[in-house]
């Protein structure tokens, strides 16, 4: 009899390396997700494992970040000198440069200011002429203007005040010399009051004083009713203190007729004659 040996024999796959950081999942096929820091994350879940970069919420990374953060989980302000504090929330580059700055090519900063004689949004702007070349590289306005006659402040755009002696004042501040007619010698004027201003502060002068105005009126009409009122009561009184002897006086009358009218009655005699006797009676 033969005997027959049947040997099975089974094939069994071990994985003896993992997946790199930016891999995961079966044969560590799938990329990480880009949000994940550095593109590292669990070779099993595809959780990233190392925070966040641009985004909030490990290790899922769905939220953004706040305005002026960027970074590993937002944790990092955005530079300096960025334009509304806004920049790249994964590289924290500005996306446009404040005010008188612009950008250095070295360190992809807003850490430069503007060139002499520029300004404004990237240094994108010249001084206006009237600088002379030279101005406040965040808002173009002169450091030094030499203003024409009778002119002052950024770009020599506003007008010397008509107090100033000879129209003439300081071409930043404004400050001048008083006319004598305006101001003690001595003195310096400020800087000119707008016209604008004043016919304001007048016009709240006028409702002051005709409130005042008003408010005097009523009491004084208030004082002389109360007056009148006093005196009507007054004559009323009189009147009433002059009738009341005539009354009286005429009660009097009025008793002492009906009096001598009882007295006075009329008297009527009779005679009465009977059969045995005669009399006189008085009705």
């Amino acid at each position: 009899m033969r005997l027959v040996a049947v040997i099975q024999v089974s094939f069994l796959c071990t994985c003896l390396q993992a997946c790199t950081k930016s891999k995961w999942g079966e044969n560590c096929e799938r990329n990480c997700n880009g949000r994940c820091f550095n593109r590292s994350c669990d070779a099993i879940t595809g959780l990233c494992d190392q925070g966040c970069l641009g985004y909030t919420g490990p290790p899922k990374c769905l939220g953004n970040c706040k305005l002026g953060y960027y970074g590993l989980n937002c944790a990092t302000r955005c530079p300096e000198n960025c334009k509304e504090d806004v920049c790249d929330p994964n590289s924290g580059r500005c996306f446009l440069c404040a005010f008188g700055y612009k950008m250095s090519p070295v360190s992809n900063l807003c850490d430069t200011e503007c060139d002499s004689g520029t300004w404004g949004l990237m240094c994108n702007s010249t001084c206006s002429e009237e600088c002379q070349g030279d101005c406040y590289p965040a808002n173009g306005s002169c450091l030094s203007p030499v203003c024409p006659h009778g002119k002052w402040g950024d770009n020599c755009h506003k007008t010397c005040s008509r107090r100033c002696h000879n129209r003439t004042c300081n071409s930043v501040t404004g400050v001048c010399e008083c006319r004598s007619a305006f101001c003690h010698e001595k003195a310096e004027s400020l800087p000119p009051t707008s016209w604008v201003t004043l016919f304001k502060q007048s016009l709240q002068l006028l409702h002051f004083y005709a409130l005042l105005a008003a408010v005097a009126v009523v009491c004084v009409y208030v004082w002389l009713l109360g007056k009148r009122e006093v005196r009507d009561f007054s004559i009323i009184k009189l009147k009433i203190c002059r009738l009341r002897p005539k009354e009286t006086r005429s009660e009097n009358i009025t008793a002492k007729s009906s009096e001598n009218t009882t007295t006075s009655r009329p008297v009527y005699f009779s005679s009465v004659a009977t059969e045995h006797s005669s009399y006189t009676s008085i009705l």
